[in-house]
């Protein structure tokens, strides 16, 4: 018994070092008290290596441009607590931050603290290959705006579509006109952890036909081709 005591692994959350790769934070980005939120290269090849020294903790990456730090790995008790990054020291805050995750970020050429609660890039949710837009229960929205032959191919696609995900796989998909959807009623979340509470939407048309284009991607979107755009 002695010896099994000695052997034992010790838990993740008490690791002293941890190594980390992946291809797809939206599959896998965590490993103990790390975690990968964002890469530069979507997926591409993406590691971290850290270990808790005395000071602090010390650790390079590749292709990283933001990742997290569980509450184990920060000694609240140092303001500011030192984090060694790529051959850099990046002071954080931890003054009212008891428990909570800490985010660095690589911005304009340099690692820089990200204390805000919503980062404004994207979640590890939002980086994915595209055939996984079609999951969080999405929703179909066509056009209206263009003309009417445009806004009945549009509403007949999304149709037929919606028709195709029930006949192969037993889906559900919501279709509705783009003068019909209601973010209130049509999204409630949330939905996931790394995950801001919203539905995929499958937009069919253009900027041009679409009533939701400009809301939703916001000014100096692409135009886009006639046909569905995936927004998640």
């Amino acid at each position: 018994m002695e010896w099994l005591q000695a052997a034992k692994s010790e838990p993740f959350s008490g690791a002293r070092q941890v190594e980390f790769v992946t291809f797809n934070p939206s599959v896998s980005n965590t490993m103990s008290w790390i975690r990968i939120d964002l890469q530069r290269a979507p997926l591409a090849q993406s590691s971290v290596s850290f270990r808790k020294t005395i000071s602090g903790l010390s650790g390079v990456t590749s292709n990283v441009q933001r990742l997290s730090f569980a509450p184990e790995a920060i000694d609240s008790a140092k303001n500011p607590f030192p984090i060694e990054i790529d051959g850099q020291i990046v002071p954080v805050p931890t003054a009212g931050r008891a428990g909570a995750w800490i985010t660095l970020k690589w911005a304009e050429g340099r690692w820089v603290f990200d204390g805000s609660r919503f980062p404004t890039e994207s979640f590890p949710k939002h980086v994915r290959p595209f055939k996984e837009v079609f999951e969080n229960r999405m929703i179909f929205v066509y056009g209206t705006r263009g003309t009417p032959d445009e806004t009945a191919w549009a509403r007949a696609k999304a149709r037929f579509d919606a028709q195709q995900f029930w006949y192969r796989g037993n889906g559900a998909p919501i279709v509705v006109a783009d003068v019909d959807f209601k973010p209130e009623v049509h999204e409630p979340g949330p939905v996931g952890r790394d995950h801001p509470g919203l539905r995929n939407l499958i937009l069919y048309g253009n900027a041009d036909t679409h009533a939701l284009w400009g809301w939703l991607l916001g000014r100096g979107a692409p135009r886009g081709p006639a046909g569905p755009s995936p927004c998640g």
